[in-house]
């Protein structure tokens, strides 16, 4: 297996670290890996490593202002944004969408979600603990100040309030977390906003998505709402939809122990198909 890390310009000139992990045989396919709000596509290198001894091509981008991509930190105006942002990536490549499986997690999953509702649709999608309704408490002097400011001055930034050990379980990873410089802490009252409109209209348009679908979800996730999950994809009209709730485990289930478990499920559900 063989992986390189490229530049990927934005249509705004922003530079997009993007890195590509391939087997070195022909692939079976291409996944596009889409990572959270605050996070970064390096934290999912094992995922997509063990994947390509699968035999499946990786591509892992930073959005904007993530991880070591250029642009303002956890800050957008709107989640097309992102959107366009993963569209330049695919193209960059030359990798059709409707060719690609899309892999995202939490905000990353809920991207994904949004971008299956147009067309073309993906290939299939897998979605772990994706963000169609947030579990983390926002205080209601923090939601007013925030709808103030995200008109005189949007790149106000706020304490995102996600508490690592909610993240996960396992000790030796959530010291990987807490140790990583490019994890972020604070992000900006517009993007705050544009995240939650953005879960509005995902769960709005749940109909239109009809690629085959895997959702994996933590039963005790204290990050998203476990149950949005399963309502979602249930409204979706995906002939082939599968759901997995895994007891005793919280949001980032490709950062626990297990992980590489999780990560052989997601491989031989892709080979179902």
């Amino acid at each position: 297996m063989t992986w390189t890390s490229e530049s990927v310009t934005t249509k705004d000139g922003l530079r997009l670290n993007v890195r590509v992990f391939a087997p070195v045989s022909s692939p079976r396919g291409t996944i596009l890996v889409i990572h959270g709000g605050g996070d970064h596509g390096g934290r999912y290198l094992h995922v997509a490593e063990r994947l390509g001894e699968r035999g499946w091509r990786c591509i892992l981008p930073d959005h904007r202002g993530h991880g070591v991509s250029e642009g303002t930190r956890w800050d957008v105006d709107r989640i097309d944004t992102y959107l366009r942002d993963l569209q330049t990536v695919l193209d960059h490549f030359r990798q059709p969408k409707s060719d690609t499986v899309l892999l995202g997690h939490s905000f990353g999953g809920m991207l994904a979600a949004r971008w299956a509702e147009f067309s073309p649709a993906p290939q299939a999608e897998v979605l772990t603990s994706p963000l169609f309704e947030l579990a983390v408490n926002v205080p209601a002097w923090k939601r007013l100040l925030g709808n103030v400011l995200v008109w005189i001055a949007p790149q106000t930034r706020f304490r995102s309030g996600l508490d690592p050990k909610n993240m996960m379980l396992d000790p030796a990873r959530l010291a990987e977390r807490r140790a990583d410089p490019y994890l972020q802490k604070y992000l900006t009252a517009r993007w705050f906003f544009a995240m939650q409109a953005g879960m509005q209209v995902t769960r709005r348009d749940a109909k239109k998505v009809q690629c085959p679908l895997l959702v994996l979800q933590g039963a005790d996730d204290r990050t998203v709402v476990p149950g949005a999950s399963r309502e979602w994809i249930e409204r979706t009209s995906s002939t082939r939809r599968d759901y997995h709730e895994f007891p005793g485990h919280v949001h980032e289930l490709l950062n626990e122990a297990d992980w590489a478990t999780t990560t052989d499920l997601i491989a031989d559900w892709l080979e179902t198909l």
